[in-house]
């Protein structure tokens, strides 16, 4: 990823969890999908 391209991103709630989404990358790609645990996010390696 280029400069600030963080692609597109948003929030849902699952039960009492508020949860973040990010998509970003090629489309004509096969997707990656990653999950983490709590007391981190993307928004950290900024």
């Amino acid at each position: 990823m280029a400069g600030s391209d963080w692609g597109h991103q948003s929030w849902f709630q699952f039960e009492s969890w508020r949860c973040h989404w990010r998509c970003t990358g090629a489309t004509d790609r096969p997707a990656l999908v990653l999950l983490h645990g709590f007391g981190a996010s993307s928004g950290h390696w900024r």
